[in-house]
C-alpha cells in the first residue's frame, strides 16, 4: 500500500467523505512535490481512490488546487459566527486576526507549495480569484458586518477595507517572520496581532494619550 493510502472500499464512500479525502490526500502531495510535480495518480493513491475518481470531482489539477486554497480560506468563517463583541471592536479584529493566522500556520507547507504558482500564472490567479475570493468575501461580509459594534465605525467600503485589512496583516506576517530587515525588532505573534490590529483602528498619526 502506498504511504498515506487510506484503505476500504473506493466507491462505497459518500460523496463529501471522498471529496474531502481527495483534497487532504491534494495537499499532502503538493506540500511534498510541489505543484508542478505532483500527478494525479499520486493523489488517487494518496486518498485511496482510482484516479478517474478525482476527475468526478474536480475537471482538472488547476481546479483541484483553487479548491485546495478555498477550503484553507473557508475555514476561519464559522469563527465569525461566535465573536462576543460586547467588549467593542477591538477584541473582534484581534480574535479574527490571531485565528486567520493560526490557520496560516496549520497549512504553511501547503502554502508555500501553490502560492507562488497562483501569482505566477495568469489563469490560476484568476481562478483563484473568481472562484475563491469573491465567494469567500461575499460569504463573510454579511456575518461580519452583524458582528461589528456599528457605533464604533465611520462610512467605509467595507470589500477595500476587508481586503486591505487581510493583505496587510500578510504582509505583516512575512516582514516580521520571514525577512531579516535590518528595520525594527522582530514581534511576538501576539505583539504582531496587536500593531496590526491598532493600525487598523487608528493609524499611524500620534494620539493626545500618545504624548502623555
Amino acid at each position: 500500500m502506498a504511504p498515506g493510502r487510506v484503505d476500504g472500499p473506493r466507491e462505497t464512500l459518500p460523496i463529501e467523505e471522498r471529496r474531502r479525502r481527495i483534497l487532504d490526500a491534494a495537499a499532502l502531495v503538493f506540500a511534498r512535490r510541489g505543484y508542478h510535480r505532483a500527478r494525479t495518480k499520486e493523489i488517487a493513491e494518496a486518498a485511496g481512490v482510482a484516479e478517474g475518481t478525482i476527475y468526478r470531482y474536480f475537471k482538472s489539477k488547476e481546479e483541484l488546487l483553487i479548491s485546495l486554497v478555498g477550503r484553507v480560506a473557508l475555514v476561519s468563517l464559522p469563527q465569525v459566527t461566535t465573536f462576543d463583541h460586547s467588549g467593542g471592536l477591538r477584541p473582534v479584529l484581534t480574535s479574527l486576526l490571531a485565528g486567520w493566522l493560526e490557520n496560516l500556520d496549520r497549512n504553511r507547507d501547503l502554502l508555500k507549495a501553490v502560492v507562488p504558482e497562483i501569482i505566477s500564472h495568469r489563469e490560476l490567479r484568476e481562478g483563484y480569484l473568481r472562484q475563491v475570493v469573491m465567494p469567500t468575501v461575499n460569504m463573510f461580509l454579511p456575518l461580519l458586518l452583524q458582528r461589528l459594534p456599528k457605533a464604533e465605525l465611520r462610512p467605509f467600503d467595507v470589500r477595500v477595507v476587508l481586503v486591505a485589512f487581510g493583505a496587510g496583516a500578510l504582509g505583516a506576517l512575512i516582514a516580521n517572520e520571514y525577512l531579516d530587515l535590518p528595520i525594527g525588532k522582530r514581534l511576538s505573534r501576539k505583539e504582531l496581532v496587536q500593531e496590526v490590529v491598532d493600525l487598523y483602528l487608528n493609524g499611524i498619526q500620534r494620539r493626545e494619550e500618545d504624548s502623555a
